[in-house]
C-alpha cells in the first residue's frame, strides 16, 4: 500500500476558508443581490423578475439561472495565449469565448438551477420568470458551492418566497 500525502500551500489542512457574505450590493434593476467571498473565490449574484418572459405564460412561474465567468478569468494565461479569439472589431479578446468556458458556464447554470428549483415556490409567481444571474469574478475552487450560496442570499434579499434556504 502506498499513502499519498498532500500538503496545502494556501492554508493548514484543518483550517477553513475565510467567508464573507454581503447582500444588497447591486441596486439598479435588481430585486436582490449578493456578493460571496469563499477564500479567493468571489461570486456576484443578481435576482430580477421578468413578467414579459416568453416562457412565463403558464400559471406557475419559471426559474432561469445563468452563470457567467467575468471576462478576465476562466482560463489560465498560457491557455489564453493559445486560444485568443479576434473579434470583428479587430481588438484582441482574452480568450473567454471558447468552447471549454462556455461548456463550464452551461454546466454550472444547470447545476444551480437543479439546486434551487425545488426550494422556490414558483406557484406564487404566475406568468413571471425569476432570473438569477451569477457572475464568477474569481475562481479559486468550490465555485458551485459559492454560486448556490450566493444565489440563495440574493433570492432572500429579493424576498422571493422559498420553502427553505439552499446551502452547499
Amino acid at each position: 500500500q502506498h499513502r499519498i500525502s498532500y500538503t496545502r500551500s494556501d492554508r493548514k489542512s484543518d483550517e477553513l476558508r475565510q467567508l464573507c457574505l454581503e447582500t444588497n450590493v447591486i441596486s439598479k434593476d435588481s430585486l436582490g443581490s449578493s456578493l460571496i467571498e469563499l477564500g479567493h473565490t468571489k461570486i456576484l449574484c443578481q435576482v430580477t423578475l421578468n413578467s414579459s418572459h416568453p416562457e412565463a405564460i403558464q400559471e406557475e412561474g419559471v426559474l432561469e439561472c445563468k452563470v457567467k465567468f467575468a471576462p478576465h478569468i476562466g482560463i489560465d494565461a498560457s491557455m489564453q495565449r493559445a486560444r485568443t479569439v479576434t473579434p470583428l472589431d479587430s481588438t484582441v479578446s482574452i480568450g473567454k469565448l471558447n468552447a471549454e468556458t462556455t461548456s463550464k458556464e452551461a454546466n454550472l447554470s444547470g447545476e444551480l438551477h437543479s439546486a434551487l428549483i425545488s426550494a422556490i415556490q414558483l406557484e406564487k409567481y404566475p406568468k413571471c420568470a425569476i432570473q438569477v444571474h451569477t457572475t464568477i469574478i474569481q475562481d479559486d475552487g468550490s465555485v458551485l458551492s459559492a454560486c448556490i450560496s450566493g444565489a440563495t442570499l440574493a433570492l432572500m434579499d429579493a424576498r422571493v418566497d422559498m420553502l427553505d434556504l439552499v446551502t452547499s
